[in-house]
């Protein structure tokens, strides 16, 4: 839904040199509101034998299982004109080593009923 229902702005990170990072953005709908925030972690990929290609060439999840942070709605800090802010602890991301990160937003639509306390 990036770029549909949700912008970050262009200073954030596609490499991570720091455990804390600062994610700001805005939902480009004002019918959404952000409610809240998976990271997920997935190990570093190496080269795939042909039996795990053949394995993954179906339908797939598109997130690994392995959760290392979560934002809830009340760590949210909404602005005016869609735009947010929240901070992300990815500690325990990096103490599992290497690995490729995926940040999952989560929009809601009638965002006065999102609680934030």
């Amino acid at each position: 839904f990036v770029d549909r229902l949700v912008g970050l702005e262009a200073s954030m990170p596609t490499e991570l040199t720091t455990a804390e990072v600062q994610v700001s953005g805005a939902t480009l709908s004002e019918d959404y509101s952000i409610f809240g925030a998976v990271v997920w972690r997935d190990p570093p990929k190496g080269a795939l034998s042909d039996e795990h290609q053949a394995a993954v060439s179906g339908p797939y999840m598109d997130y690994s299982n392995e959760r290392v942070a979560v934002i809830w709605p009340w760590d949210i800090e909404v602005l005016d004109e869609g735009k947010f802010h929240f901070n992300l602890d990815l500690a325990e991301a990096d103490s599992h080593g290497p690995g490729l990160l995926y940040l999952q937003i989560f929009v809601k639509s009638s965002g006065a009923e999102i609680p934030r306390e």
